[in-house]
């Protein structure tokens, strides 16, 4: 297993580590070894330098004195929040051991070499022929603040949440204004894009995620209320220096019960792969979200939606990864919103998002989100020509320490 070039060597790590150990928790793996009474500490933002760190070469060129092929040695990683133990327990012996006592998992690896029973462990962590790495993924859904694949705001799946349910409520502009539905521009399909920030701070850890949501939207020229609509979300987040990539599909029908109420049921399927996280994966959701509208006086409103959706883990291969976790969860969420006018074309909108998780546990289970968007103001018939929206908000969850702003823009034509 080599080291990647942008990532401080091993051993320069580790030799720093020896005069004053410490425990780098800002970093998203950690690892403690120990050997020959050695006791070296070392922190990275790749899962394959972590492991680098316990490979039988590197423990001979950074410990004094040690044999690669008889001596013993023993190591303690925090792995994106999960505690796990490796070890070579016996004298000249091939045996690599993984434990990790929380979730009761004990693997052992069998070489002709330590060599060999190094690449069996990197094959078992890719997920090949594994059976109990599916504990350890669930495990780190529940504990790490920072997984890819679910269990914090940055993951595929809380996206996927995000996008269905702003789709059907903060996008759907089915049940609002259009005066002249027969008219040209009321009838036009619509392609819309945008750009999302997001920014956290966890325990130390600098989170930030990119997010390019494309979508086009059919209209029917029967009742223009009536809206097909595509979507293509893209995502791009880095954890320190790790990187995680996201990509999904959605398809999503908006029906106007009257003239204030509509429905959109959607599905979605997205898939999301980081070798620098050692994670891979992909969610299939179906949702169905409720939006009503109070009209009041002088060009405001007052917006509730609320929506149900059903979201399951499925295996992608990714990188050498096929994982997963068999995770599943029915997500509630709750929107109220109030819209009113700011000036003459302005208008902005004011909201709070509440969003809860049912089903396996997951590090973030409750989250709530408030900010306001400024956008123009409908002019009727108008209402589906291009406009632009810009928002700012503050997110915060019932995890300690995990909270963080967005920032988003958004237009279509």
């Amino acid at each position: 297993m080599n080291l990647k070039n942008k990532k401080i060597s091993v051993i320069t790590a580790l030799s720093l580590s020896i005069a004053s150990p410490i425990c780098y928790s800002s970093d998203v793996f950690n690892i403690t070894i120990n050997a020959l009474g050695q006791t070296q500490t070392a922190g990275f933002s790749f899962a394959e330098d972590t492991f680098d760190t316990f490979d039988s070469q590197e423990l001979e060129n950074t410990f004094i004195g040690f044999n690669r092929n008889t001596d013993t040695a023993t190591a303690s990683l925090d792995f994106r929040g999960l505690s796990m133990q490796l070890s070579y327990p016996d004298q000249a012996g091939t045996r690599l051991v993984l434990s990790i006592p929380s979730i009761g998992v004990n693997e052992e690896f069998n070489g002709a070499t330590r060599e060999d029973s190094e690449a069996l462990l990197e094959s078992y962590i890719k997920g090949k022929d594994s059976s109990s790495i599916r504990d350890i993924l669930k495990a780190l859904a529940e504990v790490s603040p920072n997984d890819p694949l679910a269990g914090n705001p940055n993951s595929l799946m809380s996206e996927m949440i995000s996008n269905d349910f702003n789709t059907g409520m903060t996008d759907n502009q089915t049940t609002n204004n259009i005066k002249n539905s027969g008219s040209e521009s009321a009838q036009d399909n619509q392609i819309g894009m945008g750009l999302r920030f997001d920014s956290m701070d966890v325990n130390g850890q600098d989170v930030e995620s990119f997010n390019l949501p494309l979508s086009y939207t059919f209209r029917m020229d029967s009742n223009p209320r009536h809206q097909l609509r595509i979507s293509l979300p893209l995502s791009y987040t880095k954890t320190n220096e790790a990187e995680a990539y996201k990509v999904g599909l959605g398809l999503a029908y908006s029906y106007p019960v009257t003239n204030n109420w509509s429905v959109t049921p959607s599905v979605s399927y997205g898939v999301v792969g980081s070798a620098d996280m050692a994670s891979a994966g992909a969610v299939l959701g179906m949702s169905l979200t409720s939006r009503y509208q109070w009209d009041l006086n002088n060009n405001s409103s007052i917006v509730f939606g609320n929506a149900v959706g059903k979201y399951t883990t499925d295996s992608i291969e990714f990188d050498g990864y096929d994982l997963n976790p068999q995770i599943e969860n029915v997500v509630y969420t709750n929107g109220l919103s109030y819209n009113l006018s700011v000036s003459q074309n302005v208008k902005a909108t004011v909201f709070i998002t509440d969003t809860v998780f049912t089903g396996d546990a997951l590090f973030v289970e409750h989250s709530d989100e408030i900010g306001v968007v400024f956008s123009p103001l409908s002019s009727g018939s108008a209402l589906l020509d291009s406009h632009a929206k810009i928002g700012f908000s503050y997110f915060t969850t019932d995890a300690d320490d995990l909270d963080g702003f967005r920032i988003r823009f958004s237009s279509s034509f």
